[in-house]
């Protein structure tokens, strides 16, 4: 499993020390990254009290040699604080798609023969560096024309998706607002053998059972993708 001694951060803020991440990614709702550290001196508090809306963040895993990217987002909190000496940091981050959910509009799109593809290009084309993968309602006609009120952008789209019982994805690799119309095909996986080891009479292997090595690894996977695992019993 992957240690903090390997992740690493990328934010305006001088981050010297990670002490806790957490991230949670789910359909319909924009991937969010807390993260609790240390940073190197007074010169980041002016940082903070400078926080800017559009600031980014990036959370990746790094051997020294390559760097894998998990998340890349927009920075929406951040506080610190001074105890003995020591100046600790808390900051919330969510992805780009965060951009759609900002402000709630009063319009309508009157055309019913625009497919819902065409629908969805139309409502967020205004976003700089947009990008969506749409699954779902290829070549469907919305039928009738679509009023959008008090609904931010991505209530709107969460909405449209759910004409085909489908969701919208969020994208964690970068900051514009980018998102998937659908579930995207992903890929599938081995995760490799797994075996397990009944010394001490465990995971249902009896005391005295064969002793199997395991070898820890870990390999990060998009939400969309499948994972097949094959399990051992050694008897």
């Amino acid at each position: 499993m992957t240690g903090y001694e390997r992740i690493r951060v990328t934010a305006p803020y001088r981050i010297k020390r990670i002490e806790d991440v957490r991230m949670e990614w789910r359909p319909n709702e924009h991937a969010r990254l807390y993260l609790r550290g240390i940073v190197d001196d007074s010169e980041t508090v002016n940082a903070v009290l400078q926080a800017a809306s559009d600031d980014e963040i990036r959370l990746y895993d790094t051997d020294g040699e390559s760097e894998i990217t998990i998340f890349k987002g927009v920075v929406t909190s951040v506080q610190i604080a001074h105890r003995q000496g020591i100046y600790a940091i808390e900051l919330e981050g969510h992805s780009g798609s965060f951009q759609l959910d900002v402000t709630k509009k009063r319009r309508s799109f009157q055309q019913a023969d625009m497919t819902y593809p065409q629908l969805v290009q139309e409502i967020i084309k205004t976003y700089p560096g947009y990008n969506v993968n749409v699954s779902i309602g290829e070549g469907v006609q919305i039928g009738e024309p679509i009023i959008q009120y008090d609904e931010t952008d991505w209530e709107l789209l969460r909405r449209l998706a759910s004409h085909f019982h489908g969701v919208i994805v969020s994208d964690t690799m970068e900051a514009a607002p980018r998102f998937s119309f659908g579930l995207p095909q992903g890929k599938s996986y081995a995760a490799g053998r797994c075996c397990v080891y009944g010394e001490q009479g465990f995971a249902g292997v009896p005391k005295g059972g064969r002793r199997c090595s395991r070898l820890a690894r870990y390999r990060f996977f998009h939400l969309r993708n499948r994972v097949r695992r094959t399990v051992y019993d050694w008897r």
